[in-house]
């Protein structure tokens, strides 16, 4: 289970009140459901929750945040109980974003990792909460980020985002993360040449999930050896085994992590909203050019085809359109005998 907020109906009635206020207070008081419930806003990216993350700039930029994925059925989710656990040993609070896929339904988190991984949280003090991908071609909501500040003012340290899928679409956990975790079961062969264009470059830290399993060394030692073939002066890259089944692995692995976060690189969250942005202004762009008229794109093709514009031209034209502000419906103000309006 979530840890528990020992609040009661009180804490609602402060929410509802004081909004943005509330949930700041609550957010530094640890409080889970005014954690909960500002993630929600800065999900459905709502004034409540940009004032929440102004609020709280001044807490932010503490945590170690470490980003996790891999290809589905590599144990990434089961990885992150064991983190849960090793950390909760040396006396430190996880916090968790999984990144789920949505449910075409109501867009939402799927809430599959969520449901793994609370087992796992028993008396560690961790903080999971799933977010729908909502269709992102990265494998992280666009909330993600703001997820992750949200927690990192709670206090929470390290913070995890643990990512949807696997292969080229799902290495933007690398724009959020100090440092990046990649998963990858035993056996994967000639497969690991197919993804290393990818999530595999990506890495700072490989982990041979499934240690205990026939093949977890022939995929390590494949992967030792692929990073042999990169210059003399790249950075060194661990390569870690890990098995749930007996823990194996798992206190190297946060050896590891804790080593680099005196190294992590500054300017990690700034550089990801940067691209934050400009995805949501592409999209808010695409969603303009869909609500136009089907006759005017036609007719714009009709006027490349006929030579009269260029592609580039009509491109322009388009997005002419669609930023045209809507022709005014209202009926224009009166006037007096001067000809001046009288509103």
């Amino acid at each position: 289970m979530l840890p528990a907020d020992e609040t009661s109906l009180a804490w609602d009635d402060v929410v509802a009140t004081d909004g943005a206020d509330g949930l700041v207070a609550g957010i530094r008081a640890g409080r889970a459901r005014a954690i909960g419930r500002a993630i929600s806003e800065v999900e459905r990216d709502s004034e409540v929750g940009c004032r929440v993350v102004a609020a709280l700039a001044a807490d932010m930029g503490r945590a170690h945040r470490i980003g996790i994925t891999g290809p589905p059925g590599a144990g990434k989710s089961s990885l992150v109980g064991s983190l849960i656990h090793a950390y909760g040993r040396r006396g430190r609070r996880v916090g968790v974003i999984a990144v789920d896929p949505s449910s075409r339904a109501s867009g939402g988190a799927i809430l599959g990792d969520r449901l793994r991984m609370e087992k796992d949280v028993g008396a560690s003090g961790a903080y999971i909460r799933s977010l729908g991908s909502r269709g992102d071609t990265g494998g992280l909501s666009l909330a993600a980020s703001r997820a992750a500040d949200i927690l990192d003012a709670a206090g929470y340290d390290p913070i995890v985002i643990e990512t949807v899928g696997a292969g080229q679409a799902e290495i933007e956990v690398s724009e959020v993360a100090h440092t990046r975790v990649v998963v990858l079961p035993p056996g994967l062969g000639d497969e690991v040449q197919s993804v290393k264009a990818g999530m595999m470059e990506i890495a700072d830290i490989f982990v041979v999930s499934k240690s205990d399993s026939a093949g977890a060394e022939r995929t390590r030692a494949d992967l030792i050896a692929f990073l042999r073939l990169r210059g003399a002066d790249a950075p060194a890259i661990r390569v870690i085994g890990t098995s749930i089944i007996d823990g194996a692995g798992v206190d190297a692995l946060v050896d590891a992590l804790v080593e680099r976060e005196s190294c992590r690189p500054a300017g990690v969250a700034e550089k990801a909203l940067v691209r934050l942005i400009v995805r949501r202004a592409l999209r808010m762009t695409e969603i303009d050019l869909a609500a136009l008229p089907p006759a005017s794109i036609q007719d714009l093709g009709s006027r490349v085809s006929r030579g009269e514009l260029t592609l580039a031209q009509a491109a322009r034209a388009a997005l002419d359109a669609a930023r045209r502000p809507p022709k005014a419906t209202r009926t224009p103000p009166s006037t007096d005998r001067s000809g001046v309006p009288n509103d």
